[in-house]
């Protein structure tokens, strides 16, 4: 199981998993479904059968948020795979969760980040990572603080250098 961080430390006990695709949703466990999941009937059919644990939601990269939009209040937990390092369309998902959706709980990162991305990661809204398998937690946090200062506005609200001296300049 991925080790998991959040930006104050490893997640002690992470109870997410994804389920094998195709496969019935179980009545336990704390689980990460597609939308597709969702809507196909599957979780219906678990829920009739008594499953009261929680479910978030697990995002491609190609999701389709206009699906996701109406299912977003159920999710305990929004989780955005990452297939690869270099593909970036998952931090647009994270403004648009963040800032057009009105997502206010945990964002995930998953899939095979590096730990340059999550100074990045954080400012568009994710706040849990999943870290590469081996990748050390103490040495993945420290990218919190590697840079102290913002050069685009983003989620996050901090202030991009250039606008802090204007408003500097102005008082």
């Amino acid at each position: 199981m991925p080790t998991v961080i959040d930006t104050r430390g490893p997640l002690a006990d992470d109870p997410w998993q994804r389920p094998p695709d195709g496969e019935p949703i179980p009545a336990t466990g704390a689980l990460l479904l597609s939308p597709a999941e969702w809507t196909d009937g599957r979780l219906a059919v678990a829920r009739a059968a008594g499953r009261t644990a929680a479910n978030g939601l697990w995002l491609a990269p190609d999701a389709d948020l206009a699906q996701v939009a109406p299912i977003l209040a159920q999710a305990a937990l929004v989780a955005v795979h990452f297939p690869s390092a270099t593909d970036g369309r998952g931090f647009s998902i994270a403004v648009v969760l963040r800032r057009r959706l009105g997502w206010r709980g945990p964002l995930r990162a998953t899939g095979p980040l590096w730990r340059d991305q999550l100074f990045a990661l954080r400012r568009v809204g994710f706040d849990q990572f999943e870290l590469r398998a081996g990748e050390d937690p103490a040495q993945a946090l420290a990218a919190f603080t590697t840079f102290s200062d913002a050069y685009q506005t983003s989620v996050d609200g901090l202030a991009p250098r250039a606008l802090s001296r204007f408003a500097a300049e102005q008082t």
